[in-house]
């Protein structure tokens, strides 16, 4: 069940100040690490007095509030950064009225695997193009979100994950439900909170009863948890998270996980998740004000990318540059259409539709954390 949480209601239940909060003191001159700067006395009085912060308070936030992503042993599909994947597609208008991010190499199956699709493997030497993993970045928005009608008075930081594909689930000696694109995503809830010591209003998750903080997207759902229901980074406030093997689908622990059933339930679908390799995504984020279009740093500073522009359904925005213009899916159409069940009713692909990108998914200025 999902909360949905005022101003107001954050007052009464007396939460306690916890995780990504900035603590007010002089500037500490001696470090350059944005994640342990911290603002001035000033900023503070100027800023979150009128419930508004400043650019350099959204940064640390969001690095603070940034996730490692534990990816599996055995992963063979490695994320990489939008810009990297651009160099193996093109933008096509289709017959939906829509622009799509397909491969420029043809698939010759809808199970071939391209090399690109392989993302920024650690393990793999790159030719012509290079890419390496400790380089590929996680992008984050920060979004201010009306509850209630009390005004601006939640901030959802929403990172959002890229990989080139996603591989499907092996049943009936062939593999279903891949498909090239894949975005994944986890969303950190901050409310204002009144400190107890200084009096002063803070952005931070909450540890509350039936208050929820974090949202860990799988596939097409996710769940809500608490701040303190997730494990941490020791001695940070990093959230852990767990990608699985090849789906990506992101879940808030290790193991296997039957999220859903096929071929008249019959078939499970499996994602497997472990402490492979980590991605602490704060290492390389970028960063966006989602309210005001704009970016925060460091590729993107005072712009915003063509691919977070909503697609209209406009042929004449852009060409087929992945950088010209919108995109609404990022990845091929759907094929290998196969048929099982009583009269062949139950229709399955092998490969599915690309997603729809992050400007696309619904997540943006809704009450319900997702």
């Amino acid at each position: 069940m999902k909360t949905r949480s005022t101003f107001f209601l954050m007052s009464a239940l007396g939460l306690l100040l916890v995780g990504c909060i900035t603590i007010v003191a002089p500037p500490d001159t001696s470090s350059d690490d944005p994640i342990t700067e911290v603002i001035t006395d000033a900023d503070e009085k100027k800023y979150t007095e009128k419930f508004q912060v400043n650019n350099r308070y959204k940064v640390r936030l969001m690095k603070k509030c940034a996730p490692r992503v534990w990816l599996h042993s055995d992963e063979k599909y490695w994320p990489s950064s939008v810009e990297w994947s651009f160099n193996f597609t093109q933008r096509v208008w289709r017959k939906d009225n829509h622009w799509w991010l397909v491969t420029r190499q043809k698939l010759k199956k809808p199970s071939s695997v391209l090399p690109y699709f392989h993302g920024c493997d650690p393990n793999q030497q790159h030719t012509g193009i290079p890419c390496n993993f400790d380089e590929v970045p996680a992008y984050a928005f920060w979004n201010e979100v009306d509850i209630a009608g009390e005004g601006k008075n939640v901030v959802d930081i929403v990172y959002f994950f890229y990989y080139p594909y996603n591989r499907g689930k092996k049943a009936v000696n062939t593999i279903f439900g891949s498909h090239v694109g894949d975005w994944e995503h986890v969303t950190v809830r901050l409310y204002w909170q009144q400190s107890n010591k200084t009096g002063k209003w803070l952005l931070a998750p909450a540890q509350g009863a039936g208050t929820v903080s974090i949202y860990i997207a799988a596939h097409d759902f996710g769940g809500t948890n608490g701040w303190n229901e997730v494990p941490k980074v020791r001695g940070t406030e990093h959230p852990i998270v767990y990608a699985a093997w090849g789906s990506h689908g992101t879940w808030k622990e290790a193991g296997n996980f039957t999220y859903k059933k096929i071929i008249m339930k019959t078939k499970k679908l499996i994602d497997r998740t472990n402490e492979g390799t980590a991605w602490d995504t704060w290492k390389n984020l970028e960063m966006f004000d989602y309210n005001s279009k704009k970016g925060l740093g460091p590729t993107w500073r005072g712009s915003w990318p063509t691919w977070m522009e909503k697609d209209n359904g406009s042929q004449a925005m852009g060409g087929q540059d992945p950088t010209s213009g919108p995109v609404y899916r990022w990845g091929n159409p759907k094929s290998g259409k196969v048929r099982y069940g009583l009269k062949k009713k139950s229709v399955y692909y092998r490969l599915v539709d690309g997603p729809v990108g992050p400007v696309d998914k619904g997540y943006w200025n809704t009450p319900d954390l997702d």
